[in-house]
């Protein structure tokens, strides 16, 4: 529907089904959207479920007021495209397209495939060259190895000489450095001879007090003995000591309440008077209950503490001795240290003297053997020259080698490449034989599939047979007076050969007049003819596999036709009803409606339009 409410407008295009038990298409119950989301993919979604665009459909299904003709008056040319759609001939045409398209890709790989020809011809017409040249390398480089081999075995005979004149060199330098390094050596021996022996009498020196500080050491050490064991001695004292003052406090509470009881004479709680033997028993318990808690331990302590024999000037004593001795301790480790020291250094001044000797006789042997090594190099001092003059002309010819080999490898690399071109131009000349092969066959493709080929075939079939329906509703319209038929070829008017023919789509109508075109006939029996053909179209339509749609239409058009007429036309739709699950006739002549046994009557008010469903 379309809403202009709105200043834009706005359309609405709903597809539904119908679920459920009932099928009843006018209730407004059970109806499913299966509408997509916007108009274009709604539509496409009809078109593809229905199988039918709308072209097709208003050229064969149905018949619109005032556009019975819809087919018939079509250019001929344009009859064949419908009748091809309505056959889904485009699917041939694609198939065709497709054959053409894939023909001209082949023939671009043949012109690549003859690019490809002519330059592997002309990369193999290099071998007979490469070859000689090879042949020509291979000479060069055998002649030369035997050259190169014998300048080898001559260089190598000079670096065993060469060798020994550098060993010689390097021996008689490095002998020069260790006769260096011994005349340092002796020279450092010498000074740090020297020192030690200070260092030595130093030493000796110190230690000329050894018994002194020796006894005096042992002394501090037995007197801090004495000092730790009294220090012990004084802790245990203390701790003794502050025990019994506790104890000693308590019995002194007693005492003074002991004393404090015997001489009241009333109770302190009550006021009652207290006698005087109450107060004794109470001061003995107090002292009885003192001396079973604290009696035997008190006594013990006084023991403990006699047995302990802790004298505090005796430990002053010592501790005064000790503070004497201070510097003991310190005087005894320097004294370590310097023996310790002095024995160092009387290792250290054997070391010396034996390093010293030895020192002495290497220096010798060096000197000795330096002598040697200056004769000997003397007489190898030319081989050097010698040995770089041939080095040189040895590399010389090896690079000349190397050259040989680089270009002969070059060759041989070439000559690989040419071989191989010459296995892919069997490939590429046998490739393009079966892409010929392939061409041939996509053209007779194209061509079957072509308007001329399995199209034209089709059409001639289907209008033989929409030909047949169209003959026989026609001859029941109209009395078995009027007949029609196709014509697709006819020739050029150039000539009258095969080569000549043209094709086309015209319509010839026979009666008892004789044979005219369809463009000669109007009126009554121009609808005649137009709704023959147009049922022929929709049974074949109906007929067409994958097809659902098996529904004809036909909206007014009687008005031109006589009473027998149009009771011959009732006559046609009810023979053809079989051939379609619903056929719906529109029209507002009461005698024709008359005609049909079901009507749905459409009534308009100011509430708008309303259907009626009437079974006579």
């Amino acid at each position: 529907k379309r809403d202009i409410k709105h200043k834009t407008g706005q359309s609405l295009l709903e597809f539904q089904i119908k679920r459920g038990k009932s099928l009843n298409l006018i209730d407004n119950e059970h109806w499913e959207s299966i509408a997509e989301g916007t108009l274009k993919s709604t539509q496409d979604k009809i078109i593809k479920i229905l199988k039918v665009p709308y072209d097709i459909f208003v050229n064969s299904s149905y018949l619109r007021q005032g556009h019975a003709d819809e087919f018939t008056t079509k250019t001929p040319s344009e009859r064949k495209n419908i009748l091809s759609e309505v056959l889904d001939l485009n699917y041939y045409e694609e198939l065709s397209q497709k054959a053409r398209e894939n023909i001209r890709q082949k023939q671009e790989e043949i012109k690549r495939i003859d690019f490809q020809i002519d330059d592997l011809q002309i990369q193999i017409s290099r071998k007979k060259e490469i070859l000689e040249n090879i042949n020509q390398n291979q000479r060069e480089v055998s002649l030369l190895q035997t050259t190169i081999l014998k300048t080898k075995t001559e260089i190598t005979k000079l670096e065993k000489s060469q060798n020994i004149f550098e060993v010689a060199k390097e021996r008689l330098k490095t002998l020069l450095e260790r006769y260096q390094e011994l005349q340092n050596s002796t020279t450092e021996y010498k000074k740090e001879f020297d020192k030690l022996n200070i260092q030595k009498n130093e030493i000796l020196e110190k230690i000329k007090n050894k018994v002194s500080i020796l006894a005096n050491f042992k002394r501090l050490d037995h007197l801090e003995k004495i000092l730790s064991f009294e220090n012990n001695k004084f802790r245990q004292y203390s701790t003794i000591l502050q025990e019994l003052k506790v104890i000693e406090h308590i019995k002194n509470e007693v005492d003074q309440n002991t004393l404090r009881i015997k001489n009241i004479s009333n109770c302190p709680t009550c006021f009652r008077p207290m006698p005087k033997q109450e107060a004794v028993k109470i001061n003995s318990h107090l002292v009885k209950e003192f001396n079973n808690k604290y009696g035997s331990k008190f006594i013990k302590l006084q023991n403990d503490l006699k047995k302990l024999n802790y004298d505090e000037k005796y430990t002053r004593k010592v501790q005064r001795e000790i503070d004497k001795l201070t510097n003991a301790r310190d005087e005894k480790q320097s004294l370590d240290i310097a023996e310790n020291n002095l024995a160092n250094i009387n290792q250290n001044l054997n070391k010396i003297v034996s390093n010293f000797t030895k020192v002495k006789t290497d220096a010798q042997k060096i000197s000795n053997e330096g002598k040697q090594l200056k004769d000997k190099i003397g007489k190898l001092e030319n081989v050097n020259d010698t040995w770089q003059e041939t080095r040189e002309k040895f590399d010389a010819q090896t690079d000349k080698l190397s050259d040989l080999k680089g270009s002969l490898g070059a060759f041989k690399q070439e000559l690989i490449y040419i071989e191989n071109h010459e296995k892919d131009l069997i490939k590429v000349e046998k490739e393009k034989i079966e892409t010929q092969k392939e061409i041939a066959n996509l053209e007779e493709l194209a061509l079957a599939f072509g308007k001329k080929g399995i199209q034209a075939m089709i059409i001639e079939q289907s209008l033989a047979s929409i030909e047949e329906n169209a003959n026989i509703l026609l001859k029941k319209i109209t009395g078995d007076r009027m007949s029609m038929k196709f014509i697709t070829q006819k020739e050029k008017k150039a000539g009258s050969s095969d080569d000549n023919l043209i094709e086309t789509l015209e319509i010839k109508i026979s009666d008892e007049l004789g044979e005219r075109d369809y463009e000669m006939y109007s009126g009554g029996e121009a609808f005649r003819i137009n709704f023959a053909i147009r049922i022929a179209l929709s049974k074949l339509l109906a007929s067409r596999a994958g097809t659902h749609l098996k529904f004809l239409a036909i909206d007014e058009g009687f008005g031109m036709l006589d009473s027998a007429g149009r009771d011959d036309l009732v006559a046609a739709i009810n023979s053809i009803s079989p051939d379609f699950d619903k056929i719906l006739v529109i029209t507002h002549l009461q005698e024709l409606k008359d005609l049909f046994p079901t009507k749905i009557e459409v009534t308009k008010d100011e509430t708008g339009s309303h259907l009626e469903v009437i079974n006579s």
